[in-house]
């Protein structure tokens, strides 16, 4: 390993977890990191520690305004028709064929459903872009659990309340605060806005 002056490196930091991913496969990371003159960053707690990977602020990976989100990605995640679908497919890279990626999915809510007023709707986001995708639950428990079968290292998985009936205006706030409060606790920066541009927080209403 590289040797460094003691005045062009700081060792023996430490991150909770949140301020950095690792560069190669853009996964979250946590534990002792050491700092370059040059502004460098790498896991451990010097050059001498395990084998050394690259870290980059997790902001850079992360979508922080909206704004700039380009709408024309949620174009593709609703499955309302068989072109969006395959659109969506196009833009995906090519994983290994031994493991699943998520396959946009488009609830249908039965009568008993808005008996009850509410379904529950199932949302994955790839970890290192404001790429939304609705899903069916039993791929989102296979990712949720790590399922081998699927390429769950590169996503995060959520499940969100919905409601379907009663007063309207009061089923639009209340799925427009769960949203809200989805985005702020997962960090999903720009959900809201998706589900504005795939239906709007009365979707489903009857």
């Amino acid at each position: 390993m590289p040797y460094y002056p003691k005045n062009r490196i700081q060792t023996n930091l430490y991150t909770n977890g949140g301020e950095f991913s690792i560069k190669s496969n853009a996964l979250p990371y946590n534990g002792y990191y050491y700092k370059l003159y040059n502004g460098e960053i790498y896991s451990g707690k010097n050059p001498n520690d395990g084998t050394p990977q690259l870290l980059i602020p997790t902001s850079e990976l992360d979508v922080l305004n909206s704004d700039n989100v380009n709408d024309s990605l949620y174009n593709v995640l609703t499955p309302s028709n068989d072109t969006n679908v395959l659109d969506y497919l196009a833009l995906v890279p090519k994983y290994p064929k031994d493991r699943k990626i998520p396959t946009p999915y488009y609830p249908d809510p039965s009568a008993q459903d808005y008996e009850l007023g509410e379904i529950t709707r199932y949302f994955v986001k790839k970890i290192n872009e404001a790429l939304y995708i609705e899903i069916n639950q039993n791929e989102y428990n296979k990712i949720k659990d790590q399922n081998a079968q699927y390429l769950w290292e590169i996503y995060t998985a959520e499940a969100l309340p919905w409601s379907i009936s009663g007063n309207k205006n009061t089923v639009t706030q209340t799925n427009k605060n769960l949203t809200g409060l989805l985005e702020i606790r997962s960090k999903w920066y720009g959900f809201g806005k998706y589900i504005l541009l795939t239906g709007g927080f009365d979707k489903f209403y009857k």
